[in-house]
């Protein structure tokens, strides 16, 4: 019995190692946004640490590069509202980053999502004849 607690303490010591400790709520999975638009970005802390702030950041080529969206969040701060950036891509994703003060940090990653312009129709049919137009007094 005494051995079967120990298997079980190890197991479960070890998924408490390999958990994230700040998890993004917002998954943004498979979502698509314009340029211009405000994305609600939602996280969570699991585990409390000795943290100085929060570092938000996006990628645009689904994770090789990370630009900075907002560093030195407050630690009260559970949420942002981002203004997508004016470009185009079906790579996005948000990084969450719990900046911690002695162990190290610990992070979490969005799903991938999209970030395009709309195309406009023209109501226009510039290949047909104009109308006649009666402009007479």
């Amino acid at each position: 019995m005494m051995r079967l607690f120990l298997v079980l303490s190890l197991i479960c010591s070890a998924l408490t190692f390999t958990e994230a400790h700040v998890v993004l709520e917002t998954r943004l999975t498979n979502a698509s946004f314009e340029p211009g638009q405000t994305i609600g970005i939602t996280w969570f802390i699991l585990v409390d640490h000795d943290q100085i702030d929060w570092n938000l950041y996006f990628s645009q080529d689904g994770g090789d590069s990370w630009e900075p969206i907002e560093e030195g969040l407050p630690i009260e701060q559970l949420s942002y509202d981002w203004i997508a950036p004016h470009l185009e891509s079906d790579k996005m994703l948000v990084q969450i980053v719990q900046h911690n003060n002695v162990t190290e940090n610990y992070f979490d990653i969005s799903d991938t999502f999209k970030i395009h312009s709309v195309e406009f129709t023209p109501i226009f049919d510039f290949d047909r004849e104009p109308l006649p137009a009666d402009i007479s007094p």
